[in-house]
């Protein structure tokens, strides 16, 4: 379970670089007015605008691609700190998503890293549950 919860991460890890990449090189056009789907759903708050989003998020991009490589690496010995930490990357990328100003396109281009992080959310509470003893208190 270890070795294919390393290749899901690294294979994450990929996506997340390519998307990267993809924003510092291509440079697409991101609307200007952040939060405009919340601020109009929710009737809380105000749209802002960011200068350069793609240059920023593009290197947020590659910084979070290098965390979840440091997190497959640290995987194979620290399996349960590596687990919690591509965890609570996924559960950010979903905050971000949320806030972002077209979250139809962003759900579509994190798709595949959130699913790949999530099965290895999954094979990290697999993996706990194989190997930790049963408590008789716990589980009553």
């Amino acid at each position: 379970m270890r070795k294919i919860a390393i290749v899901l991460a690294v294979l994450a890890g990929l996506c997340s670089l390519a998307i990267g990449l993809y924003l510092l090189v291509a440079q697409p056009e991101i609307w200007k007015h952040w939060m405009k789907v919340w601020v109009n759903e929710m009737g809380i708050g105000h749209t802002f605008h960011i200068d350069n989003a793609a240059t920023i998020f593009g290197v947020l991009a590659l910084l979070y691609a290098a965390i979840m490589f440091a997190g497959a690496a640290l995987m194979r010995r620290y399996f349960v700190v590596a687990g919690i930490l591509l965890v609570a990357l996924d559960m950010i990328a979903c905050g971000v998503i949320a806030i972002c100003p077209d979250p139809k396109l962003a759900v579509y281009v994190w798709a595949l890293p959130g699913l790949l992080l999530a099965a290895v959310g999954f094979l990290l509470g697999t993996e706990l549950q194989r190997t930790q003893e049963s408590d008789v208190l716990a589980e009553f």
